[in-house]
């Protein structure tokens, strides 16, 4: 998660933990840090959150619920997304293929960020995208059939 600075956001991620439900936030270390962030808020409240330990920002913005809904896109979690900006986000529900793929990503960040594994850690490639000197910048999957592909930055 780049930007987690709504207040309400947060303070529903806590009662969702408080109803047991298990949550996982991978936030941006410089955005964590910034002066409205909930992620202070939320390692108080017992919410399992690290910082993203990457040279660049952490732009995925990517929730999964009880492994049937997906929501990603570039909207933030913050005041500024829900009433200023112009912003987005995609909902996937019961889509199995590609909520585990989003799954498999965030496993392989949580683990490569010092997160505790899962059993649902497998995150695999299909294809990787180079750039003209040869760089890694992107990780694709494709879903069987489905004609949709999925694009992830390398860590």
């Amino acid at each position: 998660m780049y930007s987690f600075t709504y207040e309400r956001i947060a303070e529903a991620v806590i009662r969702a933990k408080n109803r047991g439900v298990k949550i996982r936030i991978l936030m941006d270390k410089g955005q964590s840090e910034g002066r409205y962030s909930k992620y202070k808020y939320l390692l108080d409240n017992g919410i399992a959150v690290i910082q993203d330990r990457h040279s660049g920002i952490m732009h995925n913005k990517i929730a999964i619920i009880d492994g049937r809904i997906l929501f990603t896109g570039p909207y933030n979690w913050s005041k500024s997304a829900e009433g200023r900006n112009q912003e987005n986000l995609l909902e996937f529900t019961d889509e199995e293929e590609i909520i585990k793929i989003y799954q498999e990503r965030l496993d392989y960040l949580w683990e490569f960020n010092g997160g505790q594994k899962t059993e649902l850690s497998s995150f695999r490639t299909l294809l990787k995208i180079k750039n003209q000197n040869g760089t890694l910048v992107a990780l694709k999957k494709e879903i069987a059939e489905s004609g949709l592909k999925s694009f992830f930055s390398t860590e």
